[in-house]
C-alpha cells in the first residue's frame, strides 16, 4: 500500500514487515525473502528470520539460530555467529554471543568489547550498557562516558541531550551527558524525549514536558505516548469506561478523537489502527486510507 492507501503489492504473502531502504522482508512457505518496491525479489537467497535494513544493513538467521548480517544486495557482509542481533544505528549495533553483549561496525568489527549484560541502540553517539548490575553510558568506540551508577530496569536513550533515569526512591528524572540530573526525579515513569516533549506520568496521570521539565500540556490523560510526525497517541476513558485512544498535537488538542482500541505511532503520514470490528491505516486527519475486518496482528505499539 502507498501513502494515499493503494494497493501497489498484491497480498501475496503469508507475512511481511515494513520497506526501509527499498526493501522489505516477507515470509514465503516457511522462509523468509527479501523484495524490492515493486513487489519483486530483490535478490536470491532465504532466511530462518530475517528484518528490515538499517543503515544499508539487515540482520537474519544465516546459520542454526545464529544472526549475521547482509546487504542491500543480500551479499553477506557479517557471518552468522551472533545469538541475537539488532538494527544498525550510528552507525552501530548491538550483537549477543552467549550472554555477553557488544558492538559491531557495518563491516562486522567488534568495536565495543563483548562484556556487558545488556545494551541498547546508539542515540546523539551514546548508549546504554548494563554491567555488574548497573547502567552506564559508553561512546561508539567503548569508552564509558557516564560511569555505571543506575540500578533500574529501564533507562532511555539519549535525545535532546537528556535521558530519562530512575533516581534512588525510583522516581524518574532526566540526566544530561555528565550523568547529573538536570530535570529532577519525580515522575512515576517517563519516557525518552521524542521532538522536544517527552511523555511522563505524574500522581497517577500522564502528560508531557518540556526539555527544562516544565509541563508542556496542561491536559491529563490515561495514558500518553512519544510524539511522531507531530502527533502522540493518547489514552482517555469514554463515558462507558472504556479505555479509548485518539492523537493530540503539541497544544494538547485532539486533532482525532478517541476511538481506537489500539494504535501504533505515525510514520511518514501514516499510522496503523484497531478498533473493536476493524483494523485500518489512517493519515494525520484521520482520513481511513485502507481497512479490513479486524484481525489478531502481532503489532506492538513501538516506542
Amino acid at each position: 500500500m502507498d501513502s494515499q492507501g493503494n494497493t501497489v503489492i498484491q497480498p501475496t504473502f503469508a507475512s511481511g514487515l515494513e520497506f526501509q531502504e527499498g526493501r522489505a522482508p516477507v515470509l514465503v512457505g516457511k522462509k523468509w525473502r527479501y523484495i524490492d518496491n515493486t513487489g519483486e525479489a530483490a535478490f536470491t537467497g532465504e532466511f530462518g528470520t530475517a528484518e528490515r535494513m538499517s543503515e544499508g544493513r539487515a540482520h537474519a538467521t544465516l546459520a542454526p539460530r545464529k544472526y549475521g548480517y547482509i546487504d542491500t544486495e543480500g551479499r553477506v557482509v557479517v557471518q552468522g555467529i551472533y545469538r541475537w542481533a539488532s538494527h544498525f544505528s550510528d552507525g552501530r549495533a548491538l550483537v549477543y554471543r552467549g550472554n555477553l553483549a557488544g558492538y559491531i561496525d557495518r563491516d562486522g568489527n567488534e568495536i565495543v568489547r563483548l562484556e556487558y549484560q545488556a545494551g541498547s541502540a546508539f542515540s546523539e553517539d551514546l548508549t546504554a550498557v548494563r554491567k555488574g548490575g548497573k547502567w552506564g553510558y559508553i561512546d561508539k568506540q567503548g569508552d564509558v562516558i557516564i560511569p555505571f551508577q543506575f540500578e533500574s530496569e529501564y533507562v532511555s536513550a539519549f535525545s535532546n541531550g537528556l535521558a530519562a533515569i530512575p533516581g534512588p526512591d525510583n522516581r524518574t528524572g532526566y540526566i544530561d551527558r555528565t550523568g547529573s540530573f538536570v530535570i529532577e526525579p519525580r515522575f512515576e515513569f517517563a519516557y525518552g524525549f521524542s521532538e522536544e516533549l517527552a511523555a511522563v506520568s505524574l500522581d497517577g496521570s500522564w502528560t508531557y514536558i518540556d526539555t527544562t521539565g516544565n509541563v508542556a500540556i496542561k491536559q491529563r490523560f490515561k495514558r500518553t505516548y512519544p510524539f511522531s510526525d507531530g502527533l502522540a497517541a493518547v489514552e482517555v476513558l469514554s463515558q462507558s469506561g472504556e479505555s479509548l485512544m485518539g492523537f493530540i498535537d503539541k497544544s494538547g488538542e485532539f486533532v482525532i478523537s478517541p476511538q481506537f482500541r489500539f494504535a501504533v505511532r505515525f510514520h511518514d503520514g501514516i499510522c496503523w489502527t484497531e478498533t473493536k470490528d476493524t483494523c485500518a491505516y489512517i493519515n494525520r486527519a484521520g482520513k481511513r486510507l485502507w481497512e479490513c475486518p479486524w484481525v489478531q496482528t502481532s503489532l506492538s505499539l513501538r516506542l
